[in-house]
């Protein structure tokens, strides 16, 4: 039996056992360095793409492009798994006044800066289940939301984690 290739692309400092982490930088010390854009992978050949607080730093106009790309990887029965900073959910908690507006604005543009991400740090969409699901749609064919995720280190409100199966 052969072993799953399971890849963390743009692990940053998240490290994922039994992955292989990738980033384009490499201040986060990756197994591979890479773009999410340009995988380094015949089509074809991963079983699980994870990606963990990284589409929201595409601009939402190459969102499908990226996801295309990740598709390709892919091997058919293979998963997509995103999670990302939801900004539909960010905004209900500001309104319950659970947050306040210094973590609204840390949560949509990006909580910290990362040492040697430059701009890459930024955040360049609101991302929500409405937005980057019918592009999961749209690509993949289908896609669910997935209420629990052990991959992202912490659990949070705000984010939503959405799968896609390559048919």
């Amino acid at each position: 039996m052969t072993e799953k290739l399971r890849i963390n692309v743009g692990c940053g400092p998240y490290k994922i056992r039994g992955f292989v982490n990738i980033d384009a930088m490499s201040y986060c010390d990756p197994d591979v360095i890479a773009t999410a854009e340009h995988l380094p992978y015949e089509s074809g050949t991963v079983d699980t793409l994870y990606a963990g607080h990284l589409i929201e730093h595409f601009y939402l106009a190459d969102t499908a492009e990226v996801l295309h790309e990740w598709k390709r990887v892919l091997r058919v029965g293979g998963e997509c798994i995103i999670t990302f900073p939801d900004f539909e959910k960010t905004l209900e908690l500001f309104d319950m006044k659970a947050i306040d507006w210094q973590e609204v604005n840390a949560i949509v543009y990006g909580k910290e800066k990362l040492e040697g991400a430059g701009e890459a740090g930024h955040h360049r969409q609101l991302a929500t289940k409405w937005s980057i699901g019918p592009m999961m749609q749209a690509v993949f064919g289908n896609f669910d939301e997935m209420e629990e995720c052990d991959y992202w280190p912490a659990r949070v409100y705000w984010q939503t984690t959405l799968r896609s199966v390559k048919q």
